[in-house]
């Protein structure tokens, strides 16, 4: 697939200067490796020779845009490494010839972790409460008259997207006694984490049950813009929708409509 040993394999890096410099340090092999802030007309030249490019889009704008965009004339090209999780942003019919693409993951317990940080945080208002003891206000005490924090125990937890990050925020869900629901694309059996799994079309099934909706899907023609008006209709006025896929997984208007009224 790529050259003899001896000879320089040349690997192009668009947007992140820190995988350049880490590749750089740790590829043993004879290589030239550059970094390109744009994809401008240096990198378009370097990608004409090049083995290996690293870029979060091809012929697209990122995060899953319609808008067409030219790439090299990149005849050979091996390898397409994006730094990042969705191939969205990919135009698999530009790419040359017996070129492979590949994403990474690895990130899911980071993810997870975050997901957890924010749905205790919205349970107790701890940064509003933190920020208010620095100042050596007690007002949000319940001796001073002020307001409960709920708690995250007997919550229902709905996971849209039950893959490597839907499974370790699962995993540390848990413990905390919760109810956490997995919605898949296809069907697959009920783990341990969880307390029911069913197909990601029926997720309407369970919207007013749900607490929290955390969505971990990747973007594609079907999941676009599948978080809808009729999600938020059917959701209580009290949950809670964190998304952590691509924005355009939810209809914009339909959340802005949706916030403003309060639903």
């Amino acid at each position: 697939m790529f050259k003899s040993i001896n000879s320089k394999i040349r690997i192009g890096v668009h947007g992140v200067k820190l995988i350049a410099e880490y590749l750089k340090k740790n590829i043993s092999k004879p290589s030239e490796i550059a970094f390109f802030e744009k994809q401008d007309k240096s990198f378009f030249q370097f990608a004409k020779n090049a083995d290996i490019l690293v870029a979060m889009s091809w012929g697209k704008s990122k995060w899953g845009g319609t808008k067409k965009i030219e790439v090299p004339q990149a005849n050979n090209l091996k390898l397409l490494h994006l730094p990042g999780a969705g191939v969205d942003g990919i135009n698999f019919d530009l790419l040359p010839k017996n070129c492979k693409v590949c994403n990474v993951y690895e990130h899911e317990i980071t993810i997870a972790e975050y997901c957890i940080a924010n749905i205790l945080n919205w349970q107790t208002n701890m940064i509003n409460v933190n920020n208010n003891f620095k100042k050596l206000n007690w007002n949000d005490s319940l001796i001073f008259s002020g307001p409960f924090h709920s708690e995250l125990n007997n919550k229902t937890i709905g996971i849209y997207g039950y893959g490597r990050i839907g499974k370790e925020l699962a995993k540390r869900l848990k413990p905390f006694n919760v109810k956490v629901i997995g919605l898949t694309r296809v069907k697959k059996k009920k783990d341990f984490y969880l307390d029911k799994c069913i197909l990601s079309k029926k997720l309407d099934t369970i919207l007013s049950s749900l607490d929290f909706l955390v969505i971990s899907c990747p973007l594609t023609k079907k999941t676009e813009k599948v978080i809808d008006k009729k999600t938020f209709s059917k959701m209580k006025k009290s949950a809670v929708i964190l998304n952590i896929a691509r924005g355009a997984v939810i209809k914009e208007k339909d959340l802005y409509d949706a916030l403003k009224s309060k639903k």
